[in-house]
């Protein structure tokens, strides 16, 4: 009689195919397990990767707009929005964040202009759960870099300052601006934006208020319509550094003109009743000249107003290539600060510097102006559809900008004004290629 005993059936069973398959199965389920504990590892670490990178994206981006603005805080504000997307750096947590101008890491370490970037790098060791059983890995160093550059083009070109007036953008008389790029008005008024009267219209990319239009009567709006509510915005160009100003000269500024057509005195300013060729410097009691005879050929350079602005009126036209106006006063306010003011141009055509720290920059007003004269002169510069003003129109403190201008050979204009009034059809090119295809306002982007 054979033994049927429990050592048999054992020996029966695991023979069979039924148990086989069972040890199949269970190694199966133990890859399987291991399988699905590695994907919860490898997904949270890819998680946390993600919210890093996000962090390092914003500090790059803080750091980099605070060097727009030239401001030596830039590493206190890309910790501080690395911080705010939940990444603060304590002795206890692990967490290391570098801020690095210039960048640590290629191409950007060595570009040219590599004092233009900034490179941010977020560090944390993060915990895992099944790879500490599998291998013993208790922790992964998990890393994000992020690139920004402080030298990205603006989107827009307009930019109107006041914060609070009403109109403190406005067309009227059915004038039409027809501008290529966008326009950023900052007040908070709820008529910030006022457009009058049968055919007047304005026509950007983008128009953006922080108030709104309501003030608009018949509003012509064929390009974008007006985004009311932006968040409020400061000065794009408040970091642009302003030119020296040498002193004054004695006997007369350096120009050269036929002898009796123009006087200067250093109280009462350089003034033309005759076509002249002048030459860069400063130029006491300010530039005026009238008549339709009348053509001031400007040299390249940087030419200093100190008091009594420039006044161009009667006709009389400028033209000039590679030219910086700075409008200014000296310490003892004398002659007096005087404003900008070119009215019946006909053929008159000034551009910019392309190349140096005033590139892209046509006229530039002094921010530190006394406060008698803060946003109390109105400036005014006008011509007709011959008429050229390449560069930017720099006025933060003006009370008000009378602009009338440009024509499609106008490569671009860029404008930054207190408050800004269009009384004729004028338009705003954007062009930027003869200044290496960037806006003079800058913007900060990410790179990598």
């Amino acid at each position: 009689m054979k033994n049927r005993g429990p050592t048999s059936k054992l020996r029966h069973f695991r023979k069979a195919d039924e148990g086989q398959a069972l040890v199949l199965t269970a190694l199966a389920l133990v890859v399987i397990m291991l399988m699905a504990g590695l994907g919860v590892d490898v997904g949270y670490l890819r998680y946390q990767k993600q919210q890093m990178q996000k962090a390092a994206d914003a500090g790059a981006l803080a750091a980099a707009s605070a060097l727009v603005y030239r401001s030596p805080k830039w590493k206190v504000a890309a910790v501080a929005d690395v911080a705010a997307n939940g990444f603060t750096a304590t002795p206890s947590n692990g967490i290391t964040i570098g801020a690095y101008n210039p960048p640590i890491d290629p191409p950007f370490n060595t570009a040219p202009d590599n004092l233009n970037y900034v490179e941010v790098v977020v560090s944390q060791p993060q915990p895992t759960f099944f790879m500490r059983v599998i291998g013993g890995f208790t922790t992964v160093p998990v890393t994000a870099r992020s690139i920004a550059s402080a030298a990205g083009s603006a989107s827009g070109c307009i930019y109107v300052l006041d914060p609070s007036h009403f109109g403190s953008y406005t067309i009227s008389g059915g004038a039409r601006l027809t501008s290529a790029c966008g326009l950023f008005i900052d007040s908070h008024n709820p008529n910030a934006l006022v457009e009058s009267g049968s055919g007047t219209c304005t026509k950007a990319t983008y128009i953006g208020i922080v108030g709104s239009d309501e003030g608009s009567e018949g509003a012509c709006f064929p390009g974008a319509q007006p985004v009311s509510d932006i968040a409020p915005f400061g000065d794009p160009l408040a970091g642009l550094q302003p030119p020296a100003v040498p002193t004054c000269p004695l006997l007369g500024p350096p120009a050269s003109s036929p002898p009796g057509s123009c006087s200067y005195h250093r109280d009462s300013g350089f003034h033309c009743t005759q076509s002249a060729d002048l030459h860069h410097g400063t130029y006491c009691g300010g530039i005026t000249a009238s008549g339709s005879n009348v053509t001031l050929t400007f040299g390249p350079g940087t030419y200093v107003l100190e008091g009594g602005g420039m006044n161009i009126t009667g006709g009389a036209n400028a033209n000039g290539t590679e030219v910086t106006f700075y409008n200014t006063v000296n310490a003892a306010d004398t002659p007096a600060y005087g404003a900008i003011s070119i009215t019946g141009a006909s053929n008159t055509s000034l551009s910019a510097p392309t190349s140096g720290p005033l590139e892209g920059i046509l006229f530039f007003q002094d921010r530190n102006l006394p406060p008698r004269y803060v946003h109390t002169v109105n400036d005014t510069i006008s011509g007709d559809r011959n008429t050229n003003f390449v560069g930017a129109l720099y006025f933060p403190l003006t009370n008000q900008l009378n602009y009338t201008g440009g024509s499609l050979a106008t490569a671009y204009t860029v404008i930054v004004a207190y408050d800004l009034t269009i009384t004729a059809n004028s338009m705003v090119n954007d062009d930027y290629s003869t200044i290496g295809g960037i806006s003079p306002i800058h913007s900060a982007v990410l790179v990598q």
